[in-house]
């Protein structure tokens, strides 16, 4: 039976041990670069109204334990989901007030406010997949990126 020794065995494991730590920092930065991009990508795709929308996307990199590096790119307003992915059905509109330039009858009487009263209203809206669109376009570097992001590490 033969035997072997290898000599620097701890400097060994200490030297794999800051490399395991420089690995994780460097996917850690180009995780957040392409965090980033996806961000600044969704928000040019983003149809802008007010711009509400527009301002909150925000990317959230977080470590969830020392061997699993996560992150995720998204929005906290409440009607990002249907922008995202459209809707169809029926929705409830609360009573409100409406300025109406023209209609029938004397034109002196425009413009007039009127108050429309609380109704349902059909929607369909299409799906415009910012968020999906800004991924996709991140996932066709994504693996080369962590790749080279390891071999700086060096």
């Amino acid at each position: 039976m033969a035997r072997i020794r290898l000599k620097g065995q701890a400097s060994l494991r200490r030297s794999l041990r800051q490399y395991a730590r420089d690995v994780r920092v460097e996917l850690a930065r180009e995780m957040t670069a392409v965090m980033e991009e996806i961000q600044d990508a969704a928000r040019r795709i983003v149809p802008v109204d007010t711009g509400q929308l527009q301002g909150s996307i925000q990317p959230d990199p977080r470590t969830v334990d020392p061997n699993e590096l996560t992150g995720s790119v998204g929005t906290n307003v409440e009607y990002a989901a249907v922008v995202e992915y459209g809707f169809t059905g029926t929705v409830n509109v609360s009573a409100h007030k409406r300025t109406m330039e023209q209609g029938f009858g004397d034109s002196d009487n425009y413009p007039m406010t009127v108050t429309v009263p609380a109704h349902t209203r059909r929607m369909d809206r299409e799906g415009n997949f910012f968020l999906t669109k800004a991924t996709q376009q991140a996932k066709q570097t994504f693996n080369k990126r962590m790749a080279d992001a390891a071999q700086r590490a060096r």
